[in-house]
Order: C-alpha cells, then structure tokens, then sequence
C-alpha cells in the first residue's frame, strides 16, 4: 500500500537525521507485520538497515527488556 511506502520514507527520512536512535511506537502487531513486509518488498527495510540498527519487538513481552537493552547499548 502506498501509505505504508510512506510511513517508511518518513521513518528513513528521519533515521538519516537523527544522530543516536530512534523508537516507533505502531498500534498493534498485525499493523508491524503489514509495515514490516511492504518495507522489506519495497526495499525501504534494506535502506532503514544501512542508516541503523533495527530492532522489533516480538509478541511475547518477555523479550523487550533484552531487545530495549540491546538498543540502549
């Protein structure tokens, strides 16, 4: 979907300008995984990878801790 497309462009937009990091809240996990697969099959993911590191937080809430530690590294 085209909105999606640019979701991502702003994303990417804003992980060039901005130094450190950068946290994106979305409303549920069915819309994370609809983002996930048009930026991964538009080619945005690939660019997102090449500015940052990526992390994504997994339904089971046990492993945000780790996934949020790793990104404060």
């Amino acid at each position: 979907m085209e909105i999606y497309k640019e979701l991502g462009f702003v994303i990417l937009e804003i992980l060039t300008k901005t130094p450190n990091g950068v946290i994106v809240f979305v409303p549920s996990y069915v819309f994370l995984e609809k983002i996930k697969q048009e930026f991964t099959s538009s080619g945005i993911m690939s660019k997102m990878y090449a500015k940052k590191s990526i992390f994504f937080e997994k339904q089971s809430s046990s492993d945000f801790k780790q996934i949020l530690d790793t990104y404060l590294q």
